[in-house]
């Protein structure tokens, strides 16, 4: 994952279109590993946090996790719906930045596909961020 200065017009034009405009959750997928959509996801994020909103990115990638390893985090366990999805957060430093990385080992994939499951998980995280981007 590279880092992507959040000057850049393209960070700018999507931060504009996305979270300037009212949207407070963001997927951004690619069809195939290497695409970028981490990285893009991460310059979206910084963009976001220094705008002064409280920012959660999440790795939802467990195929080709890079968020975690990017920024030197560890990986922990964690599921949707359960107080795990909370404790594997880590603080960035002192922005208004965080991050979730994609779980640590074999969980059930099945839990992240169950939709009033994962919009649920979503709802508690807005409790306490004001935009979650993955």
């Amino acid at each position: 994952m590279r880092q992507i200065p959040i000057q850049y017009s393209e960070v700018e034009q999507l931060y504009g279109r996305t979270v300037a405009a009212g949207f407070q959750s963001i997927a951004i997928t690619a069809a195939k590993p290497g695409e970028g959509s981490s990285t893009i996801a991460y310059a979206l994020a910084r963009r976001t946090a220094a705008a002064g909103k409280k920012t959660l990115l999440v790795d939802f990638n467990m195929a080709t996790p890079s968020v975690g390893a990017r920024l030197a985090l560890i990986s922990k366990t964690w599921q949707p719906g359960s107080s795990s999805a909370i404790d594997a957060i880590y603080p960035l430093g002192s922005t208004r930045l965080y991050a979730l990385p994609a779980p640590s080992c074999t969980v059930d994939a099945w839990a992240f596909r169950e939709v009033a499951q994962l919009s649920g998980q979503i709802g508690q995280w807005h409790e306490d961020f004001e935009v979650i981007i993955a």
